[in-house]
């Protein structure tokens, strides 16, 4: 700024010559915060189709994998088909397979039998199952293995002896 032209002059002369003759600080204000809003609104919309792009990913894997699911569910569900027809087919005196031997019968363990399952095979209820084990010399804990034979009164109150 040029000081010959000051001299002799109001401060009120040149703060009107700036605000009338150059940009007024309101004009400034006003494009400032236009400018901040604009670059809010792009980041706010940056952030926004960075969620949108997660979020489809998301999508796909969950769709992906739903897809194996239904695929695993039809397979179970022919297994299952297949079982029951192969149940269907077994002749009924196969369970529980065991032999009869004077007051004993022989009983073959099979997949998943407790003491309990076999005690309610043979007798109608899974209370002797302690007692089985026992009169076998073995723990109701003891993890039968199949294929293993145990002695089963016929009556449940050999057991005790």
């Amino acid at each position: 700024m040029n000081l010959n032209k000051l001299e002799g002059r109001t401060v009120r002369e040149i703060e009107g010559e700036h605000l009338n003759g150059g940009m007024n600080y309101r004009m400034l204000f006003a494009l400032g915060a236009g400018a901040i809003f604009v670059l809010l609104m792009f980041l706010i919309g940056w952030q926004i189709n960075l969620k949108i792009a997660n979020l489809r990913v998301e999508n796909n894997n969950l769709v992906a994998e739903n897809t194996a699911l239904k695929e695993e569910v039809s397979e179970l569900k022919t297994q299952l088909a297949g079982i029951k027809m192969a149940e269907k087919l077994l002749p009924q005196d196969t369970q529980p397979k065991g032999t009869i031997q004077n007051e004993y019968i022989y009983y073959e363990i099979r997949p998943k039998d407790t003491f309990g399952d076999i005690s309610n095979k043979y007798y109608g209820v899974p209370i002797y199952g302690p007692a089985l084990a026992k009169f076998n010399g073995l723990s109701v804990k003891t993890m039968l293995q199949v294929g293993q034979v145990i002695k089963v009164p016929i009556k449940p109150d050999k057991l005790k002896k």
